[in-house]
């Protein structure tokens, strides 16, 4: 079969190949025994049917990665509305106490007062009965004490006021917070989860990706969240380029540069994160519709058909095929996206392509 030859676009995350539409095969395919091969050589697993194993296994186990990671961000969100739970029951304790506390000091300056107005009425009895005896002692004595109950009965009243008017001006401010709306802003979600500043410039750029009471998609936070979970079980380092694309991948399919994203100018003391401009989307130059020759006479094709490697199905290849020693780069990228379109366009040929690619 002629070469295989890889053509980049100006889309770098598509590569276009070109196959010889009429070898279903690819490099290091095992040639079928003809007639007289001994039972051994029948036996021999072609290297596309290894090829196509490892393709599928790889696939199959990114698939039990991301449900892995599916599930531990879904525990990760349980996890976050036990905690906000456990801070509402909090706060509702914290206020039960406070009231507590109000009453408690509001009985406790009620007793002070009846206790004045109690030692105010005995005063004012002996005062009488001193009177009446013509004992100026006890007179002075009983009306020294009714000046003084009287003092603490305005002093203790004057206290009341005071402390209720608080109680009454805080109860109005906490029912006033109860009433107003939550802020469900980014900024109030970065804040809340107090996020590094590149993160912070990451979910600015993509308020999509919040949860969807802070005005996000819920498919694009949980795809978010898969893919912090796999990028820490892969053990990137959080808010680095890499860690930001593998969360892009998540979502979209396919990486974003993250300096495009998470670059921030006007950070420091009291300065907000400013969200770099992205780079002008690039259009993909169309491919030419796959060419083939006329059939053969038993119906063989010929010729050469363009076979479009998007990125997963590139990064696929460079996994199933790996660099050989020795080899270049350039070469090995050549080798791994041509072998792979071949192997490609031969499970489409049989039918299997449903089962190698999903």
């Amino acid at each position: 079969m002629a070469d295989t030859e890889a053509v980049e676009v100006e889309d770098d995350a598509v590569v276009e190949i070109d196959i010889d539409a009429g070898d279903a095969g690819a490099e290091g395919t095992v040639a079928k025994p003809t007639n007289g091969a001994d039972g051994a050589a029948a036996a021999t697993t072609s290297a596309a049917d290894e090829a196509a194993a490892a393709l599928k296994k790889s696939l199959e186990e990114s698939k039990k990665r991301e449900n892995a990671a599916l599930a531990t961000a879904d525990a990760e969100r349980r996890r976050a509305d036990a905690e906000a739970a456990r801070a509402t029951a909090k706060d509702r304790e914290v206020q039960a106490a406070r009231e507590n506390a109000t009453n408690s000091q509001l009985v406790i300056i009620t007793n002070k007062i009846d206790a004045a107005k109690g030692a105010l009425e005995a005063a004012k009895v002996e005062y009488k009965a001193a009177h009446e005896a013509g004992d100026i002692d006890k007179l002075t004595d009983a009306q020294a004490r009714i000046s003084s109950a009287a003092a603490q009965i305005e002093r203790f009243t004057g206290d009341k006021e005071t402390f209720e008017a608080q109680a009454a001006a805080r109860a109005e401010r906490e029912e006033a917070e109860a009433a107003r709306p939550p802020d469900r802003s980014v900024e109030a979600y970065i804040a809340a989860g107090k996020y590094a500043p590149a993160a912070a410039a990451f979910l600015r750029a993509h308020p999509d990706y919040l949860p969807p009471e802070y005005g996000g998609i819920a498919e694009k936070n949980d795809a978010m969240m898969a893919g912090h979970f796999a990028a820490k079980s892969q053990r990137v380092p959080i808010n680095s380029e890499k860690y930001f694309e593998i969360i892009e991948t998540h979502v979209n399919g396919s990486p974003v540069s993250a300096a495009a994203t998470t670059t921030a100018a006007g950070e420091g003391a009291g300065g907000t994160a400013r969200q770099a401009a992205p780079p002008p989307k690039r259009t993909p130059v169309p491919s030419a519709p796959p060419s083939r020759d006329p059939p053969l006479a038993d119906g063989t094709p010929t010729g050469k058909q363009t076979v479009r490697l998007n990125g997963a199905q590139q990064e696929m290849a460079l996994l199933s095929f790996p660099q050989k020693q020795g080899e270049d780069e350039p070469t090995w990228r050549k080798r791994a996206f041509g072998t792979y379109a071949n192997e490609w366009a031969k499970a489409k040929k049989e039918g299997i392509i449903g089962r190698l690619t999903h």
